[in-house]
């Protein structure tokens, strides 16, 4: 299974928005994506909707999705990466353990 971590990050990126008075389609719209492409960004890559989270919030977007980049801030291969498990997905797992 996969870890948290990606969790984490989207959590971590909406909380930084919100910090700004952002929400994610006002970066839609701000940066003219397509409805729910920041959304969407969040739990699979997205070249545009990473370049638009990222200028709103004025920083790399390295910075905000460590698993998406290596360390010299090359993108990773979308072969290398694959989406966190879904609500429902990790409470079955849960389930499974007990």
């Amino acid at each position: 299974m996969i870890s948290d971590d990606r969790i984490l990050e989207a959590l971590k990126i909406k909380e930084r928005l919100a910090l700004f008075g952002l929400t994610l389609s006002d970066v839609d719209r701000l940066y003219t994506l397509a409805p729910s492409t920041a959304r969407v960004t969040l739990v699979q890559p997205n070249k545009a909707g990473e370049n638009a989270i990222s200028a709103a919030l004025g920083m790399p977007a390295s910075d905000l999705w460590p698993s998406r980049y290596h360390k010299t801030g090359q993108r990773r291969s979308q072969l290398d990466y694959s989406r966190p498990p879904t609500l429902a997905q990790r409470r079955k797992a849960a389930g499974a353990q007990t």
